[in-house]
């Protein structure tokens, strides 16, 4: 039996290609999941080493031919044997990156996502490192909801603020690894899954929650609220008066009124359900839109699940053996990057689903983040590629939100209304105190295309830039070639020099004075037919002349050191020198040959 299709009163839903919507309240077609968790996935080989590089290359040539519609395969047969080629058509099928109208295959919104992390040359999966067990977990959307609720409770942990603290929902059918999620954080947290994640439908009226006696006193209290974190298992198959204590704990506040007292609400929450079989996002997790704000929600139907009863367990158990996870405290609250996330948060959602974003609650997210990576910057993406993953799954995201996230940078101006793609003329007097090295310019990528007269790397290079900057590649060339005729005296050597020396040095910043002060060095020593090796053995003078009472760089003192010099080429030796000086001071000339006289008279 199929739900009908009527609207949200609230939101315009468009369709997507999996039957669903691609809208903030999708639609549900179907009362089951739309891939089977039962049929095993069939995988690529184990790669080893020698071969990874290759596979990523086959993998990535793949999504990008089929990128723009159902085409046939069998052409990439002359780059690929042919029974290597289906068997990543298989696994990229399987993983649903790829969907297949009879002969014809095409790259999927899942498929076109990991193609644009290919792309972005950013490794999306920092956390990684700092819990090893993040990477068994099933799909990259549970992977985000839990990185999402550590960061959630790092930032209440640090009490930025009192108020816009997120709180998360998980819906899907049965056998989407929800429940299995909150286990993983109460490991992860070290936890015990048996108090900290609550069957619903065991609790009645006010068990959650605290009561007094006749007198006012505090008869019981549910020791979960100094808890760290709080799931709500079966949210609606729990009784209405339970739900309504549950906002309580929803409410993205830390503290609420509770009688003639305040009461501190210390979890980071979230609720499990399987959704009811409704057309808009309030119906079928019952959750008005004002309360959707303080959410984040993840839809799990819309994504492909591997065979949980293969891999579900994986996670679990690496987490229960590994070592509990101390939250770090944030560094900053970010509260002085909001125009940035703010203008980061409107280019990634579509605008019916805006209203329904809090911006103050992804800003803790993003301070949240800033505990486990140390670049504010790069902490922001990371939050936010956390967020978009998870969004996605309700269509609140715009397509190319990957690459919005990509080209994010804190030190960017606003976008113009119409953007010029020329470059100005600048003088060295007007550049700025510091160039902002871009990493992923200048790492290497591979190169998926054939070649043609440019090599592979700087085809690649160039079609990389104009997919960033959403330019075709032939006017990203020309800005190119715009901007070398506006350098002026600084040549490609000189570009060249300044992104080899970020390289080199591992930074993200130069200061551009510093850079122009090198390359006069440079210039003035090679003018002198010199190296770096002469400046050093006169830096290796500068103590030997401070403790002779001698500062370079005045002009008596610099022709004092250079006669110094003379006399010291001209054989004239120091015993020589000082008789000399005795002489002069008793008013009367040294005695000295006449070839030495004859220097010294020089």
């Amino acid at each position: 039996m199929k739900v009908p299709r009527e609207a949200s009163p609230h939101i315009p839903m468009p369709t997507n290609e999996t039957g669903g919507t691609a809208g903030p309240n999708p639609i549900v077609s179907r009362l089951v999941p739309s891939f089977s968790h039962q049929t095993p996935i069939p995988a690529i080989p184990p790669m080893t080493q020698k071969t990874a590089l290759r596979g990523a290359r086959i993998i990535r040539l793949l999504l990008v031919h089929c990128r723009e519609g159902f085409v046939l395969v069998q052409p990439l047969t002359s780059l690929v044997p042919r029974a290597t080629l289906y068997r990543y058509v298989a696994a990229l099928l399987a993983d649903g990156s790829l969907i297949q109208r009879g002969r014809t295959y095409k790259t999927t919104a899942e498929g076109l996502r990991r193609l644009a992390e290919a792309e972005s040359n950013v490794d999306w999966t920092l956390l990684e490192r700092v819990y090893p067990p993040l990477q068994l977990v099933p799909t990259v959307q549970h992977r985000a909801v839990i990185e999402l609720i550590l960061v959630a409770i790092a930032a209440r942990l640090a009490s930025f603020r009192d108020d816009h603290h997120p709180a998360f929902v998980l819906f899907g059918q049965t056998l989407a690894w929800k429940t299995a999620l909150a286990r993983f954080v109460c490991f992860m947290l070290g936890l015990s899954p048996s108090t900290n994640i609550i069957s619903l439908a065991t609790e009645s009226g006010e068990s959650l929650w605290l009561r007094r006696d006749a007198r006012g006193d505090v008869a019981f209290q549910r020791n979960i609220l100094t808890a760290l974190f709080l799931a709500f298992d079966e949210y609606l198959e729990a009784a209405p008066k339970v739900r309504t204590v549950i906002q309580r704990y929803l409410s993205g506040l830390t503290s609420i009124p509770f009688e003639n007292s305040v009461l501190t609400i210390a979890p980071v929450c979230l609720v499990t359900m399987n959704p009811r079989a409704k057309a808009s996002l309030e119906e079928r997790t019952t959750f008005s839109l004002a309360q959707i704000r303080r959410l984040v929600l993840c839809d799990l139907d819309q994504i492909r699940l591997p065979d949980l009863a293969l891999l579900g367990e994986q996670a679990l158990q690496a987490a229960a053996q590994h070592q509990p996870l101390t939250v770090p405290t944030p560094r900053t609250d970010c509260q002085q990057y909001r125009p940035q996330i703010v203008r980061l948060v409107r280019e990634l959602m579509t605008p019916e689903a805006q209203p329904l974003v809090d911006v103050e609650l992804v800003i803790l997210l993003c301070a949240g983040m800033t505990g486990f990576i140390e670049d504010d910057e790069r902490a922001i993406q990371q939050a936010l590629y956390n967020f978009a993953l998870v969004t996605q799954t309700l269509g609140w995201v715009v397509a190319d939100w990957l690459a919005v996230i990509g080209a994010f940078s804190l030190h960017s101006a606003p976008k113009a209304a119409e953007p010029s793609p020329v470059i100005p003329t600048r003088s060295a007097s007007s550049l700025p105190d510091t160039i902002i090295i871009r990493r992923s310019i200048m790492d290497d990528r591979e190169s998926i295309v054939p070649k043609f007269s440019l090599s592979e790397d700087q085809k690649a290079r160039l079609v990389w830039m104009s997919e960033q900057e959403g330019v075709p590649v032939d006017q990203a060339f020309e800005v190119l070639m715009d901007y070398y005729q506006c350098l002026g005296e600084r040549d490609l050597e000189h570009l060249n020099s300044v992104i080899f020396l970020g390289k080199e040095l591992k930074l993200r910043e130069l200061s551009a004075k510093a850079v122009l002060h090198y390359l006069k060095l440079m210039q003035g020593l090679a003018a002198r037919n010199q190296t770096l090796d002469h400046l050093d053995t006169a830096l290796e003078m500068l103590p030997s002349l401070e403790r002779t009472g001698l500062t370079p760089g005045s002009v008596p003192e610099a022709e004092t050191i250079h006669m110094a010099a003379r006399l010291t080429a001209s054989g004239v030796s120091v015993t020589e020198v000082e008789r000399w000086l005795a002489g002069r001071q008793r008013r009367r000339r040294p005695r000295t040959s006449p070839d030495n006289e004859a220097a010294l008279r020089e």
